[in-house]
C-alpha cells in the first residue's frame, strides 16, 4: 500500500496526484525499496515469487522498459531475484543462480546503448551478495572475493578487479573501507573515485592487530 507524494508516479496507481490515504498497489510482496534522491524517484518491490517490480520516475531506464518515460503502474523487471540495490541512477540486482545484474546510468559504462535503452545488463558471475558503503557497491563472491561493481552516478567505467580473497566483513566511509578476512586479518583500502580513467581501489594494506 502507498500514499502520499506522487508527482512521478512512485506511488505506482496510475496517476501522479499526491494520495492521502492509502491504496493497494501489489500483492504477495516481500519486501520494497524507494531511490530517492536528486535524479529519481522510483519505488521497488520483491514478490514472495522472486521477481522483482518497479515503478515511478524513469529517466535513466532503471525499470528496463526500453524507453525513459514515467511508470505509473507497476511493471516487472526481472524473476528469480534474491537481492536488489537501487542506487543513484542505477539498479542493481542478485539472481538465485548468484549473477549479478544491472540498469540504468551507470550500466552504460558495460554496454553501447544508451542507458534508456538498456535491458538489464549481466555485471558479474558468481557472487554471493552486495552492499553499498557511501558512494560505492561492492560484490562479494562466492569464493569469499571482494570487488567494486558500483560507485555513485559516474560515467567513468568500474575497475572491477578483485580486491580481496576470503573476506568476512566489510565497513567504513567516506572511501576509506576496512575489511577483515576469515582468517583474521584486519585490512584497510581507499575508493579512489577516479584513477586512470576508472574508478578503482587503493592496495589493500594489512592493520596489524591487536591495535595498540
Amino acid at each position: 500500500w502507498a500514499w502520499g507524494y506522487n508527482s512521478e508516479g512512485n506511488l505506482g496507481n496510475g496517476t501522479t496526484e499526491s494520495v492521502l490515504s492509502p491504496v493497494k498497489i501489489l500483492d504477495d510482496v516481500a519486501e520494497i525499496q524507494t531511490d530517492v534522491n536528486m535524479y529519481t524517484n522510483l519505488s521497488f518491490a520483491i514478490k514472495k515469487d522472486g521477481s522483482l517490480w518497479g515503478w515511478g520516475y524513469n529517466r535513466f531506464g532503471q525499470l528496463c522498459t526500453g524507453n525513459s518515460e514515467p511508470v505509473l503502474f507497476p511493471v516487472k523487471i526481472a524473476d528469480d531475484v534474491k537481492e536488489y540495490c537501487p542506487f543513484y541512477a542505477t539498479l542493481y540486482f542478485v539472481k538465485q543462480d548468484n549473477t549479478l545484474w544491472g540498469s540504468g546510468f551507470n550500466i552504460s559504462s558495460f554496454s553501447n546503448d544508451q542507458p534508456e535503452l538498456t535491458s538489464p545488463v549481466l555485471l558479474q558471475e558468481n557472487v554471493d551478495h552486495i552492499q553499498t558503503i557511501d558512494d560505492t557497491v561492492f560484490s562479494f563472491g562466492t569464493n569469499g572475493s571482494l570487488s567494486i561493481c558500483g560507485y555513485n552516478d559516474s560515467p567513468y567505467e568500474i575497475d572491477r578487479r578483485k580486491i580481496l580473497d576470503n573476506v568476512a566483513w566489510i565497513d567504513g566511509v567516506c572511501g576509506d573501507i576496512f575489511a577483515m578476512t576469515n582468517d583474521g586479518k584486519l585490512m584497510n583500502f581507499s575508493v579512489v573515485t577516479v584513477y586512470d580513467g576508472k574508478v578503482q581501489p587503493t592496495e589493500p594494506v594489512e592493520i596489524p592487530l591487536p591495535l595498540t
